[in-house]
């Protein structure tokens, strides 16, 4: 009589179990994707500051810079006007956009390129 007794306990003591084992395997599938997606995010503001870094040394250099010398994944936008310069990079990396804008001064008389701004732009 026992035996009987104890085999519904038993059944669901393991469906419990299994269930809590689902909830935390699912828990963990998540919190990995999200981990991953913050890593590729990190990398490509990472790439995209090293990229505009890249063509602000490129402006100083050369005060008509208009085209792009950074690497491939990197997408470089230049307004190069006279006495402003805006230069707009943006980067992807495995679905994750980050998009960075530098605007720079650049005085005719002496050459000199002063930052005034950069931000991050939403993407």
């Amino acid at each position: 009589m026992k035996a009987i007794a104890t085999l519904p306990l038993i059944l669901i003591l393991g469906a419990l179990v299994l269930e809590i084992t689902l909830v935390f395997s699912f828990l963990t599938f998540y919190l990995n994707l999200e981990s991953s997606q913050l890593k590729n995010a990190q990398k490509a503001l990472y790439l995209a500051e090293g990229c505009l870094h890249q063509e602000i040394i490129a402006l100083i250099r050369d005060r008509d810079h208009e085209s792009q010398i950074s690497p491939s994944p990197c997408v470089v936008e230049i307004d190069n006007s006279g006495t402003q310069a805006t230069i707009t990079v943006s980067v992807t990396i495995k679905k994750v956009t980050k998009k960075i804008q530098a605007k720079l001064n650049i005085d005719q008389n002496t050459g000199k390129v002063t930052l005034v701004s950069w931000k991050e732009i939403p993407a």
